[in-house]
């Protein structure tokens, strides 16, 4: 497995997405890592979402809570975005579309190939967590995703 697009069942996802929200109210300002004026991110340990995404991954991608790390990552755009060329140094990474405005589009690539997920047909992505990766994301508006480190 290099990298995967792949559908989370829609009522599981669904339970995500609300349970994020539900998060997020609860987040203060000053938990957050800001890492530019258009992007930030908190890690979340919380055993109730650790169940609610390994039910919609499956036996073979279970997240153990001691091996994994979980981002929540907001994007606020003004402008394009351009998420510089990286690799996360961890055996998989995966990338759960939570929302975006339908004014955004993304352009991902993994070892500088297109992943084919402009408009988020798909809601979940993995890939092995050494690969090189960038993007650019085109629009105004929000974008949030799950980003999950799997050592």
């Amino acid at each position: 497995m290099t990298t995967r697009l792949f559908n989370m069942r829609p009522t599981i996802f669904n339970n995500l997405r609300t349970y994020i929200q539900h998060l997020d109210t609860s987040i203060k300002s000053n938990e957050w890592d800001i890492f530019d004026p258009n992007c930030k991110r908190i890690e979340l340990k919380d055993s109730n979402l650790n169940s609610i995404i390994n039910s919609g991954l499956g036996r073979k991608h279970n997240i153990n809570p001691n091996e994994t790390t979980i981002h929540y990552i907001k994007y606020n755009l003004d402008k394009d975005y351009i998420l510089r060329e990286h690799h996360d140094g961890c055996k998989h990474t995966i990338i759960l579309y939570l929302n975006k405005d339908n004014t955004i589009s993304d352009e991902f690539y993994v070892d500088n190939k297109l992943i084919e997920n402009s408009n988020w047909e798909y809601n979940g992505f993995i890939m092995d967590g050494c690969l090189k990766h960038k993007g650019v994301f085109r629009g105004i508006g929000n974008r949030n995703i799950l980003c999950i480190f799997i050592k």
